[in-house]
């Protein structure tokens, strides 16, 4: 029932976000943030894809599968904060940039990718010790693939969390900045963002206290639970970000373009199609 859950929710999941990502590509306005909002959908997809085809998967040797769903498994899930904050920061940027000093960003993500190719390619004599709990391996390339995979699999909880501090700070200087451009802020302050987090860290927890109960005896039991808990929380997840996504326009866009025309929440600083220090000509001799 828990592997039907898993699989189910993952299909959904995968479904969406390939919807997503096509609409998403076939945007011609403001790219730079559908380009964005595509590149978080993409891994989202590819982490849900050894789920969705459990069934397939299941087929093939396990000394073969197991190691393959690790090398997508594991960068994809340290790609999806990194590149939730990208799309964040583009969507509250007036000039739609990404942040300075990308590749900060995507150290982890890339460490993933490459320990996941050296485990799949020179790391047979590690599978064991990876995936079935055999003894660990004695030479320093097993070992430092071990040590390396153990530190990336932790490192994807704190991530998260520093993630959706950074994405909330961005979001209030965003409400300061929106404040200078329209005299009421209610409808651009993007709140859906934090309904986001709010579900983010419900998924994180879940995992976080599955994390846990490994050690605990009665183990399966509880990873039943949260197993099944974390499914649907990530499937709620990711539906709603899709959903509230591709609905989403910047509130500030580049150049003058970035007031739109008969928003009755801006704050007008002159008159109609009047620059500024330029006076009415029908009163521009007046001493007033």
């Amino acid at each position: 029932m828990d592997n039907f859950t898993i699989e189910i929710t993952s299909t959904a999941t995968l479904a969406i976000t390939l919807f997503g990502i096509i609409f998403c590509l076939l945007q011609t306005e403001v790219s730079n943030v559908s380009k964005s909002f595509a590149a978080f959908l993409f891994a989202v997809a590819v982490n849900n894809t050894p789920d969705a085809f459990a069934r397939i998967l299941d087929t093939m040797p396990s000394s073969y599968v197991q190691p393959i769903e690790f090398a997508i498994w594991l960068p994809s899930t340290l790609f999806l904060a990194p590149l939730f904050w990208v799309y964040v920061y583009t969507l509250t940027s007036s000039e739609q940039s990404c942040p300075a000093k990308l590749y900060r960003h995507l150290i982890l993500p890339i460490m993933a990718i490459l320990v996941g190719l050296t485990t799949l390619f020179y790391g047979q004599d590690i599978w064991g010790a990876v995936f079935e709990d055999e003894p660990l391996p004695t030479t320093a390339l097993a070992i430092t693939l071990v040590l390396f995979i153990s530190l990336l699999q932790l490192a994807a909880y704190p991530q998260m969390i520093i993630y959706l501090i950074l994405i909330i700070g961005r979001l209030l200087r965003h409400k300061i900045l929106l404040k200078d451009y329209y005299s009421s802020t209610e409808k651009h302050e993007l709140r859906w963002v934090y309904a986001i987090g709010g579900l983010g860290l419900l998924f994180w927890l879940a995992n976080a206290l599955l994390l846990l109960f490994e050690f605990s005896e009665d183990k399966a039991a509880v990873q039943n639970i949260f197993i099944n808990i974390g499914s649907l929380a990530g499937l709620a997840l990711v539906g709603a970000t899709v959903l509230w996504g591709i609905r989403q326009r910047p509130p500030l866009l580049p150049g003058p373009a970035s007031l739109p025309d008969n928003d009755p929440s801006l704050t007008p600083a002159f008159g109609d199609n009047q620059a500024p220090g330029q006076t009415n000509g029908k009163y521009e001799k007046s001493a007033l």
